[in-house]
């Protein structure tokens, strides 16, 4: 059975070592309880934050002679043991922060937690290498998924060269959008179905961070976008106030022809002599909204079937028929949904967003088709 170990290498110690640099090997006294398939998780403190420096899956355990040798240099560290990971196992080095996580930590050990103080760790804490549990082993993991995911996101935007052969930026610029997609106008009506989409895809709001969706390319590039919607029609990034219309100030003067367009569309407020008060805008815009969220469930409700024979293609017929009729009467809501967000009907180019409000430029068609 392979296990997981957390160890410490000191902060001066790597930082003697190129940024950032293959994590091939490492050596301890300590690594005398390592087997070949285990993985060595290695830490480091800075100024009492816990950060993760990679992980060496063990190829090889052998001793300071032998690894001069296989790794042909005199330049190692003078510890009894060495562990080994081939090239195609190694890893490059990151720097990536545990601190959120490190109260969740768990040993296979007597002592089987670490304990911060006001947030920080000591780093006596970690000098002795300890066994992780099989969950903070997968936790640990989740967080390096998660910051490959982010690592190859940013490649994706930036178009950088990662190993310097060209290929990778050659494949980032096929997914960047084309010269007509940068045409495209971008408008109120835009956000709010950018909107609905994540909304479908993630129902709670509370995950709608970058920390949280960083495990899933596509969906982190629907948040980036709608991120950058709401800087461009300044609006606060806030999805749940959203929901509720609490970025609607109903004391500017831009929002007086829709409360007016709003009272005469309804004639029983004049005819019944209705009050009506600016201040309940953003109510009326979260019934409104809240309406067009489970419309879109509706909506939906067939997407996943492929096909249906005998009485379920009745079925399939009939409910289609409906969500047609429904799809051909949405205007009346998103209309005003769209001049709740932006009275003054203000328009975008995808390009300008790309350039002044950190619009992901990648081809969300592409990136949903699996061509990275």
């Amino acid at each position: 059975m392979t296990r997981d170990y957390l160890s410490y290498w000191r902060s001066d110690t790597i930082d003697q070592l190129p940024k950032p640099f293959l994590l091939n090997h490492g050596a301890s006294n300590q690594y005398d309880r390592v087997s070949i398939g285990d993985t060595v998780w290695i830490v480091t403190v800075r100024n009492g934050d816990l950060r993760l420096v990679g992980n060496i899956l063990v190829d090889l355990v052998t001793t300071y002679d032998e690894a001069r040798i296989i790794l042909n240099t005199d330049s190692l560290w003078p510890a009894k043991y060495h562990i080994i990971s081939t090239q195609e196992n190694a890893m490059t080095s990151c720097d990536l922060s545990l601190s959120d996580i490190v109260g969740e930590l768990r040993f296979d050990h007597e002592d089987d937690r670490l304990h911060p103080e006001n947030g920080l760790i000591d780093a006596q804490q970690v000098r002795v290498m300890r066994p992780l549990t099989t969950e903070s082993g997968a936790l640990l993991r989740a967080r390096l998924d998660q910051y490959n995911f982010r690592t190859f996101f940013g490649m994706l935007v930036n178009g950088s060269d990662s190993d310097g052969s060209g290929n990778d930026e050659s494949n980032a610029n096929e997914l960047k959008l084309s010269d007509d997609s940068k045409n495209e106008i971008v408008s109120a009506l835009n956000l709010l179905y950018q909107y609905l989409d994540l909304r479908m895809m993630v129902p709670d709001l509370s995950h709608w961070n970058e920390k949280r969706l960083g495990d899933n390319v596509p969906v982190l590039v629907r948040l980036q976008r709608l991120m950058s919607m709401f800087r461009a029609f300044q609006i606060s990034w806030d999805p749940s106030e959203f929901s509720q219309g609490n970025f609607i100030d109903p004391r500017q003067d831009k929002y007086a022809p829709l409360l007016r367009k709003l009272i005469n569309s309804t004639p029983e407020i004049q005819r019944h002599g209705l009050r009506v008060r600016a201040d309940q805008m953003a109510g009326c815009f979260n019934v409104l909204l809240s309406y067009r969220i489970n419309v879109e469930k509706v909506l939906s409700f067939n997407s996943r079937l492929l096909e249906a024979n005998w009485l379920y293609l009745t079925a399939l017929n009939k409910t289609s028929r409906l969500n047609n009729a429904i799809c051909q009467n949405l205007s009346v809501i998103d209309e005003i949904l769209a001049e709740f967000i932006c009275p003054d009907q203000r328009e975008f180019t995808v390009e300008n967003l790309i350039r002044d409000y950190e619009y992901p430029d990648v081809d969300l068609f592409m990136l949903d088709a699996g061509c990275w």
